[in-house]
């Protein structure tokens, strides 16, 4: 099993922030000691106020900004004194000193977490910086609303956006540095949202610009670019780069925690490459690093690299002894609710072929994906369920292992299938092992053409960014030419001026030519400045507007999460008053109703939970309904459900009749369909076809419906409440016996609704 390092998107803007807004806008500013505060404060209170008044209480907020510590009494400090100084600064008209205190606020406020504040500070920054025409700390203020932008959850283009603005201010005021430190940060976005070849084009424009700039810590870009070329497939270049990181970091003596980083991306390559052996001291080293900085979370990554490199070579007890001896020296790598270490230790003693230690430790990732299976990611459920299915393939419990595949087959409906194909290869072996040989060799051949579909598309997306890739430095050399050219044509232009400009006629020609060119280009410069300050005025007044569509969604999801709390209420107070009746039937009335209850609370839970306030994702929450039935009842092996649920979005109008048509006819089936304990099996298909028309069928193989049954004549609750649930949605509601009982439902989405439907 290979389990990928996943950073999500929150922690991915944390970490660039950080790294881009680290370098301090103000440098030219004194540096204070600890030793000087004490006196600076004093002083600072008997200043009259003026400019200089102004950079001293800057250089205090300065201090306190930078040696803040957890109990953020310097940060409020830090605050503090750039209020001040913004204050004194708006009563002198000091518009520099306006611009670096909100500039200051801003960084304050973000690493406070308030970062809606630090946006408004940066806004306030860049239309002061840009009307006084600084153009360094305009650059710093563009960079401080790409972080605030980014960690309020703005989109990619946005901060693609935001980030070129602060590039174009660097270029101006000639800080190559910081420009390049723009375009590095453009290029980890571009590998994030897949474009690669445009990605490696902007992180060599960075690096030429660091090279200008002097700047000789080229670690991090080194290692990006290396990141990026593996996952455009070009192994050889990124192996190359991650070694050139690796090399530039022990030139410059970083032995900071990102060696950690630089040590597993090296490993990984190799592993990739093929070259185990090679990645066996570089995943080492990043082991004993991480161990040094005590970082547990990289511990736990790299040690999950770190086995599965050493199963693929065949040394399975260096691998247990590896992991046996992490977790004694870190328990807590021992997480109760996540399975990650029981399912390595499984897939050792799988590829170590003893089965009663591998069996004891999948017990152990069953009983974790029941109990805490909502807390868990979803992709690493996939793992952990593949781990259990190994080992009952391998252990020969084919009974189990399919049962486990139909699992893995039913969570497949709520994420792409070509990511799933290990279902056809274990359904191949599993049929294979059965004698079901014609079934095995339809699993095969599905297994090996979803393979080459996938290797052709990546084949097909490697090409395409190859190819951009070749363009864009064909490109690059022809405009080195046209440079060289225009540099040639230039200085024969020179020549036949200077001959001009030997006559008088010629010196007033040129003269007025200059001076209305010049007219001109005024012209367009203040039309722009106003255009551009008009611009920014609408975008603040949309990202205003923005808030408050925010603030209405949220008032509707803490409206339906009300709404689940009285269902949740309602289905206590039903389960309460079902202790104090005494008659079997009057329990089970009681009973039906909260599983009624909950279906529709279940559905207002995932309303609140979820981007879309409107819609219900039909595949998830007919799985999660499936999976109460399956623990209230305790069923054990007893029924299986098999899902054929086609990925749609349902309005509440469809949504909440289809949750309880489910809940009865579930119900039914359970307590009906399969007496004296009999194994049975229980198929719910949701299919679309054309014009909006729905099929939803639930069938069991069951015993079936009784001969003198008459849907007409039937008085049970139950029923009557399908076909009232199927009148409310205009459709149409079938039960007869096949193989036995299945009850059919058809619908449709009419065209005043086909706005509310969303099929995927």
């Amino acid at each position: 099993m290979q389990f990928f390092l996943k950073i999500s998107l929150l922690r991915f803007a944390v970490t660039a922030v950080i790294i881009l807004t680290a370098f301090p806008a103000m440098a030219q500013r004194k540096i204070l000691q600890a030793n000087e505060i004490s006196h600076e404060e004093k002083e600072v209170k008997s200043l009259a106020a003026d400019g200089f008044k102004v950079n001293r209480l800057l250089d205090i907020s300065n201090f306190y900004f930078n040696v803040h510590t957890p109990d953020v009494q310097d940060l409020n400090k830090a605050s503090a004194f750039a209020i001040q100084a913004l204050g004194t600064a708006k009563s002198v008209d000091d518009q520099t000193g306006i611009g670096e205190s909100y500039l200051l606020l801003s960084k304050i406020s973000q690493e406070a977490k308030k970062y809606l504040l630090g946006k408004e500070y940066a806004i306030k920054a860049v239309k002061t910086f840009r009307k006084i025409k600084k153009p360094d700390l305009l650059g710093e203020s563009w960079v401080m609303l790409w972080s605030t932008s980014t960690l309020t959850g703005a989109d990619y283009a946005v901060r693609i956006k935001l980030l070129s603005l602060a590039a174009d201010a660097f270029v101006l005021s000639g800080n190559k540095k910081r420009e390049g430190d723009c375009f590095k940060e453009l290029g980890d976005i571009y590998q994030i949202q897949g474009s690669y070849a445009q990605s490696i084009i902007v992180l060599k424009r960075a690096m030429k610009l660091y090279v200008k700039a002097g700047f000789i810590e080229l670690q991090y870009i080194y290692d990006l670019t290396g990141r990026v070329y593996l996952l455009m497939g070009d192994l050889d270049k990124g192996i190359e780069n991650i070694l050139l990181a690796e090399k530039v970091a022990e030139e410059v003596g970083d032995t900071s925690v990102f060696s950690i980083t630089l040590n597993n991306s090296i490993a990984i390559a190799y592993s990739q490459f093929g070259e185990l052996q090679k990645a066996l001291p570089y995943i080492d080293k990043a082991l004993q690093i991480a161990i040094k900085f005590n970082d547990i979370d990289k511990i736990s990554v790299i040690l999950v690299n770190y086995v599965n490199i050493l199963n693929k070579l065949g040394k399975s007890q260096q691998a247990l002894t590896l992991l046996i001896t992490i977790t004694a020296k870190y328990p807590v790598l021992k997480n109760k609710k996540n399975p990650l270490l029981d399912s390595m230790m499984a897939d050792i003693y799988i590829s170590r072929k003893e089965f009663s230690k591998a069996s004891y430790y999948c017990d152990a990732i069953e009983k974790k994906i029941k109990n805490y299976g909502t807390e868990l990611n979803k992709d690493d459920i996939f793992n952990f369920i593949s781990s259990v299915i190994r080992y009952n393939i391998a252990a020969g419990h084919y009974d189990k292992a399919s049962y486990y595949n139909a699992k893995y087959d039913s969570l497949c409906n709520i994420r792409q299938r070509m990511f799933c194909n290990a279902y056809n290869l274990w359904e191949f072996k599993i049929d294979s092992a059965a004698g079901n040989y014609v079934s095995a060799i339809k699993h095969f051949q599905r297994y090996k053409q979803v393979n080459d579909d996938m290797f052709s598309q990546a084949k097909t997306t490697q090409i395409n960014q190859l190819s951009i890739l070749h363009e864009s430095e064909k490109k690059d050399k022809n405009i080195q030419f046209l440079k060289e050219q225009s540099a040639n044509q230039l200085s024969r232009i020179e020549s036949a001026n200077f001959v001009r400009n030997t006559t008088l006629l010629g010196l007033i020609i040129m003269t007025m030519c200059i001076f209305l060119m010049y007219r001109g280009y005024r012209l367009n410069q203040k039309a722009n400045i106003a255009l551009n300050a008009q611009k920014l005025e609408i975008n603040i007044k949309n990202e205003s507007l923005q808030h408050l569509v925010s603030e209405k969604e949220w008032l509707l999801k803490e409206i339906h999460h009300r709404v689940k709390n009285n269902l949740h209420m309602v289905s206590g107070l039903l389960a309460s008053q079902g202790e104090y009746l005494k008659g079997e039937e009057a329990v089970q009335a009681i009973s039906e109703s909260q599983r009624r209850v909950e279906a529709m609370s279940m559905i207002h839970q995932r309303l609140y939970q979820s981007e879309n306030l409107s819609m219900i994702n039909m595949p998830s929450y007919i799985y999660e309904l499936t999976e109460n039935f399956a623990n209230s009842f305790e069923m054990g092996k007893k029924i299986r459900f098999h899902l054929d649920i086609c990925n749609v979005e349902f309005p509440l109008s469809h949504s909440i009749p289809v949750g309880l048509i489910l809940n009865e006819a579930i119900t039914n089936a359970i307590k009906y369909a399969f007496p004296d304990k009999v194994v049975g099996n229980l198929e719910i298909t949701l299919k679309v076809g054309q014009h909006n028309n729905f099929c939803l069928t639930i069938k069991d193989n069951g015993i079936g419906l009784s001969n003198n049954f008459s849907i007409h004549d039937c008085s049970s609750l139950g029923l009557k409440l399908m076909k009232g649930l199927t009148g409310d949605m205009q459709g149409n509601f079938k039960i007869f016996t096949n193989n036995g009982t299945q009850i059919e439902l058809t619908f449709t989405i009419f065209e005043d609704k086909e706005s509310d439907l969303k099929i995927i």
